[in-house]
């Protein structure tokens, strides 16, 4: 697991264009259709997605573009 995400816990994710919640799931069938959800990746890296949508589009962001994750859970 990546150290620090829980499954079930939701945690912030702050680009260039602003602030996200996000919740930590272990499949997209997890999370509502439109959600955005974090998993782990099969390289065990963690990837940010929307459950039947596009992450890029909802967050605004592009390739190469910096992320940061606050890995205190959201209250």
């Amino acid at each position: 697991s990546l150290e620090g995400l829980e499954i079930g816990q939701s945690y912030i994710l702050q680009v260039p264009s602003g602030v996200h919640e996000f919740t930590m799931v272990r499949t997209f069938k997890d999370a509502s259709i439109g959600t955005l959800v974090g998993y782990m990746g099969s390289w065990g890296t963690l990837e940010i997605a929307v459950v039947q949508g596009n992450a890029a589009n909802l967050i605004g962001v592009h390739s190469g573009d910096q992320f940061w994750i606050n890995l205190r859970q959201k209250l």
